[in-house]
């Protein structure tokens, strides 16, 4: 004779199973664009040379890029007179496009001649970062979304 309990919990057990085989399923229902989508402000922005370390942010600088879910950006690159390594102020439009590569790598490409679109950016957990050398100076930058 069939337990009418044990059936239930085996029914309930199977369609638990199922539901997680086809949650696992199929294409994300959030495409990356969307999910990586939205604006994001510098939350450190520092570049060390061979004696110092020079917080940009402290220093008046700013960087913002809103990644749309079309591909587009658009966003600012500033840094006042006297922010070290540039002398004169700079105020550059981050208007372009976006892609995300292997890795979870967002690339640039735009106009705006800043190292944004020549470095590539880490994504994950709301953030883009990167870290590069050229020459005697290390940058490092993390953008929060």
């Amino acid at each position: 004779m069939l337990d009418y309990t044990r059936m239930k919990k085996l029914f309930a057990l199977m369609m638990v199973v199922a539901g997680g085989a086809l949650a696992c399923s199929g294409d994300d229902p959030v495409s990356p664009e969307q999910r990586l989508a939205g604006r994001y402000n510098a939350a450190t922005w520092t570049i060390t040379g061979l004696d110092e370390t020079i917080d940009m942010l402290a220093k008046g600088s700013h960087i913002w890029i809103e990644l749309r879910a079309d591909g587009t950006t658009d966003g600012e690159f500033y840094t006042p007179e006297g922010a070290a390594p540039e002398p004169a102020e700079r105020r550059v439009s981050l208007a372009g496009i976006w892609t995300l590569g292997p890795g979870e790598v967002v690339s640039f490409e735009m106009e705006g001649d800043t190292f944004v679109r020549f470095v590539e950016w880490q994504s994950g957990a709301g953030r883009l970062e990167n870290e590069f050398t050229i020459g005697q100076y290390t940058t490092r930058t993390v953008l929060r979304r």
